[in-house]
C-alpha cells in the first residue's frame, strides 16, 4: 500500500491497531507516542511532525510528542528564530545543551579546531583574531561570558540595536516629530519602492516604464527557475517526490483527466510574460489587503469541458490581473467563450 492510499485509509477507519501496524511499517516509525504522532500527521496534516520524529532518530533521542508540541508552540511564535538558547530547549528538551554547544562550535569554529589546522602558535593567533572581528557576534558572547549570560547579553545587545527604521529608534535620534516623520518616509518608500508609479516619479515616464518592466521580467525568470511550483525545475521534482512520499500529494499517475489539463494550463500561464499584465506588480496572498491573482479569462474548466488546447487556455492573452475577491466570486465561470464553429 502506498502512503497516500495509507493515509486515505486512516482517514476513513480511524487510527486502529491495524493501521498503526501498517503506518510504522510503511513510515519504518517506532515510538511510545505512536498513536499522538499519526493523529498529529494525518489527521492535523502536519508533516513537520514527522520531520522531527526522523531528526530526533538521527541524533538518538528517543521521540517524544510532548516535547514536539513544545516546539510546535515556540516556532509559532518566533518563526525565524533557530539558533537561540529557547529554541534549542523547545527542540530537545534536557539535552538542549549538547547540541547548543554542537552548533556554536561548528558555527564560530573553536580553539581546538584553528590548533589542529594551523599549530599551536598561529591557531591561537588566528583565533584571537578571528573573534576580535567579530566582537559583537553570538559566538563572542558565549566564550566570554558562558553560554546562558552570553546568549542574554547579545539578545540584550540585539535589543538595543534592533534598526535604525524602527519607530522607537527614530524618535531616539529624533525626537517625536522629526522621528516619526522619518520613519513615515522611510515605511512609503519601502512600501511603493517596487510599484510602476516609483519607478516614473525617480526616472520619467518613458525610462521608468522601461526600468519597472525590466525589473519584473527579471525576478519573474529567476523565480521561476528556483521555484517549487514550476513544473520540471530541480526544486520542483524534490518537492513533488517528498510531497508524495508523505503522502500529501497524489501521484500524477493517479490524477484524473481534468486535473492533468490543469497541470498542464498552469505550466504553460507560468512560461507567459506575467510581468506585462496591469495590477501584476500587486499580485500577492490573499490574507493581504487590496492584491490581485491571476485569472484565466476562459477559465480551466470551460476549456476542459469544451477541449480546447491547454495552450491557449495558459496563453497571455488569456490571463488577466483580478482581486482575490473578484477571482472567488468569478470561480469558473468564463469572462469570454469561444464559440464552435
Amino acid at each position: 500500500m502506498n502512503k497516500y492510499s495509507l493515509n486515505c485509509k486512516i482517514k476513513r477507519e480511524g487510527i486502529t491497531d491495524e493501521n498503526i501496524k501498517i503506518f510504522s511499517e510503511t513510515y519504518d516509525i517506532y515510538c511510545t507516542d505512536i498513536y499522538e504522532l499519526i493523529y498529529e500527521f494525518i489527521i492535523n496534516k502536519n508533516r513537520k511532525v514527522i520531520e522531527y520524529y526522523y531528526n530526533m532518530v538521527d541524533k538518538n533521542i528517543d521521540f517524544s510528542i510532548k516535547q514536539y508540541y513544545i516546539l510546535k508552540e515556540f516556532r509559532s511564535k518566533n518563526t525565524k528564530d533557530s539558533s537561540s538558547i529557547e529554541f534549542f530547549k523547545a527542540s530537545y528538551g534536557d539535552q538542549w545543551e549538547h547540541f547548543f554547544k554542537e552548533k556554536t562550535n561548528k558555527t564560530s569554529g573553536s580553539i581546538e579546531t584553528f590548533i589542529k589546522k594551523y599549530g599551536k602558535e598561529e591557531g591561537t593567533k588566528r583565533y584571537n583574531e578571528a573573534n576580535h572581528k567579530k566582537a559583537g557576534s553570538l559566538d563572542n558572547y558565549i566564550r566570554v561570558y558562558g553560554i546562558e549570560e552570553g546568549t542574554k547579553r547579545y539578545e540584550d545587545f540585539c535589543e538595543r540595536n534592533k534598526g535604525n527604521f524602527t519607530l522607537e529608534r527614530m524618535i531616539d535620534l529624533y525626537g517625536i516629530l522629526e522621528g516619526t516623520k522619518r520613519y513615515e518616509e522611510t515605511q512609503y518608500k519601502l512600501k511603493n519602492k517596487n510599484t510602476l508609479h516609483y519607478y516614473i516619479s525617480l526616472y520619467g515616464e518613458k525610462d521608468g516604464e522601461e526600468r519597472y518592466y525590466a525589473r519584473n521580467k527579471k525576478n519573474s525568470e529567476s523565480s521561476k527557475l528556483n521555484s517549487i511550483w514550476v513544473a520540471d525545475t530541480p526544486a520542483y521534482n524534490e518537492y513533488r517526490k517528498m510531497q508524495e512520499e508523505l503522502g500529501n500529494w497524489v501521484p500524477l499517475d493517479q490524477l484524473s483527466d481534468f486535473e492533468l489539463y490543469r497541470i498542464k494550463v498552469h505550466r504553460e500561464t507560468l512560461k507567459q510574460p506575467l510581468e506585462t499584465l496591469k495590477n501584476f506588480d500587486k499580485r500577492g496572498h490573499q490574507r493581504d489587503e487590496n492584491t490581485y491573482a491571476i485569472d484565466h479569462i476562459i477559465s480551466i474548466k470551460y476549456g476542459f469541458i469544451n477541449n480546447i488546447c491547454y495552450k491557449i487556455i495558459g496563453n497571455i492573452n488569456n490571463l488577466q490581473m483580478l482581486t482575490h475577491s473578484e477571482n472567488s466570486i468569478k470561480q469558473d465561470k468564463c469572462y469570454s467563450v469561444i464559440n464552435a464553429k
